[in-house]
């Protein structure tokens, strides 16, 4: 699965998987990964969002200051950090989530990604990905 930049916003890039409808949109800033749905303008709901904002340095270590003491991986730089604890957690939301996904629901309060075309009573819009 191939990504695209949109644009550019002061410190974010925006982006898209190639192939795939404009809807969800993807962000990467310094605070954050996030993968947003909207319509018409209008947010909905988030399908993803990796918050990148609290790496800590201990001694030459860095560590994310968000996860539990006992679940934290301590990374041998900010990079190391950046690369294994967010831009791997997001190919692996990928891989899991929207690779094998062939449909995208839109309801009035979020957002959901389906195998099987989406249904119900607060179904906004169904977006076929593939």
């Amino acid at each position: 699965m191939r990504l695209v930049i949109t644009g550019r916003q002061r410190d974010k890039l925006l982006l898209r998987f190639l192939g795939y409808p404009d809807c969800p949109s993807i962000s990467v800033s310094p605070a954050e990964i996030s993968v947003a749905v909207s319509l018409e303008g209008q947010f909905i709901d988030y399908l993803l969002c990796l918050d990148m904002s609290s790496p800590v340095m201990k001694g030459k270590q860095v560590f994310c200051d968000s996860c539990k003491p006992e679940d934290r991986v301590l990374y041998p730089s900010l990079d190391a950090y950046w690369r294994g604890h967010q831009f791997e957690a997001f190919g692996e939301w990928i891989a899991s989530s929207i690779a094998p996904a062939k449909w995208l629901g839109i309801y009035r309060n979020w957002a959901e990604l389906t195998m099987d075309e989406p249904k119900g009573d607060e179904l906004i819009k169904a977006i076929q990905l593939r």
